[in-house]
């Protein structure tokens, strides 16, 4: 499939695109700057959307900051418009989320617990809970549970600076503080006490090794220097063959689309290529062959599969037709809301 944010930061979009209450014309601007931050990171650090039209491009950036905008309009909306400045220039420093963006996750808001919401940051208690099996992304208030109280399915998310961590009883889990914004040389990971681990500064990386080591926060690797995968690089950079270096021109052999300049490296021939983007009907693979719109439909386990559109906006679905392997999908960032598929607005929470 053809997906243009990649990045562990944006596994839920809807949550990042917030700005604030203020419906000035800078707020425009920042939801753009935003968008374009993702874009950008995308394209420079994960290739998923390198060799997409312009159009396209364009396109898919309207839609990201249609969300922003939607969220700005959000009912008691709390998170400031300077929070989302800094977390898209980050983004672009670092291409993924780090302590820079936490101001956007642990805003508060002025609704209270029990009221309708479409964000956290909606929520004067800091989260708004949402059903699993329910056929919107509308939750409820509620107050973060402290440092010390259960957590995980069902319950609320832990309060600013702790982590949900399995605390070994029986596998239940509890909200344990958690550290971010480490300095070269903190512990970042701890084997013997997993629930203590916590998030480098920008610039820094927690280079994993063993499972039994302790890590502690390392500046991220030059050209030439060891790596174990191309998040230990600086941002330029990629790992390739356990070294930092410039990512490979076509035609070069590779192990995975990071190592490629142009993002992709197709199994049958483990040979950077440029990818190519086809219409509704053409053969795709999620590699050097990705669909201009819609997803990569792919029968059983095949490798190849064949380019569905999507579903306009407006247009009925099921919420199983969001995420089925055959599709066909909303549009992208769309989600399915009452049976129909939209670009989620908080303001529709009652």
């Amino acid at each position: 499939m053809n997906k243009l944010l990649s990045f562990s930061f944006v596994t839920a979009a809807i949550a990042l695109v917030a700005c604030s209450d203020n419906k000035s014309s800078g707020a425009s601007s920042t939801c753009s700057n935003y968008a374009a931050a993702l874009q950008d990171a995308s394209s420079r650090c994960s290739g998923a959307s390198r060799g997409l039209p312009a159009d396209r491009l364009a396109a898919e950036s309207s839609r990201i900051a249609t969300l922003c905008t939607n969220a700005l309009n959000a009912p008691g909306s709390g998170i400031a418009v300077s929070a989302v400045d800094a977390c898209a220039a980050r983004i672009r420093e670092t291409c993924r989320e780090d302590s820079a963006c936490e101001e956007i996750k642990n805003a508060r808001g002025s609704l209270p617990d029990g009221a309708a919401c479409g964000t956290d940051g909606q929520c004067s208690g800091g989260d708004c809970k949402k059903s699993s099996s329910g056929d919107t992304s509308c939750g409820t208030c509620v107050a973060l549970a402290a440092i010390g109280a259960p957590c995980g399915s069902g319950m609320p998310s832990c309060v600013k600076g702790a982590s949900c961590a399995s605390s070994g009883a029986g596998g239940a889990s509890m909200c344990v503080a958690r550290a971010t914004n480490l300095a070269e040389g903190d512990t970042c990971y701890d084997p013997k006490v997993p629930s203590s681990s916590g998030q480098c500064a920008s610039g820094l990386t927690c280079k994993l090794g063993s499972a039994s080591a302790v890590v502690k926060c390392t500046k991220r690797a030059g050209a030439g220097e060891p790596c174990s995968s191309s998040l230990d690089c600086t941002t330029d950079l990629a790992c390739i063959g356990g070294k930092c270096g410039a990512r490979l021109a076509d035609g070069a052999a590779c192990k995975t689309g990071t190592e490629c300049a142009s993002g992709a490296c197709p199994t049958t021939t483990k040979t950077c290529a440029a990818p190519t983007y086809g219409p509704a009907g053409a053969s795709c693979n999620g590699q050097d062959l990705r669909c201009l719109r819609g997803d990569c439909a792919t029968p059983g386990d095949t490798a190849t599969g064949t380019c569905v559109d999507p579903l306009a906006d407006g247009a009925a679905c099921t919420k199983a037709g969001t995420n089925s392997s055959k599709g066909p999908y909303c549009d992208r960032y769309a989600t399915c809301e009452k049976g129909t598929c939209q670009l989620f607005d908080p303001a529709t929470c009652k």
